[in-house]
């Protein structure tokens, strides 16, 4: 996420307000404390640009 987050020239604070998920959270996302829900996981690839796949099929 965090890849993607900086390619695009974005900052924490700026996903939050793209997301509605609190800088605090996404922080802890990036860095493995924590994870989304798959709500909070579709708004981040919306934001992102990006997709996503679930169990890597």
């Amino acid at each position: 996420m965090k890849a993607a987050r900086l390619a695009k020239g974005l900052t924490l604070k700026d996903l939050d307000a793209l997301t509605g998920i609190p800088y605090s959270r996404l922080s802890r996302i990036e860095g493995g404390r924590d994870n989304p829900t798959f709500d909070g996981l579709v708004r981040l690839a919306v934001a992102l640009d990006t997709t996503f796949v679930i169990g890597g099929y």
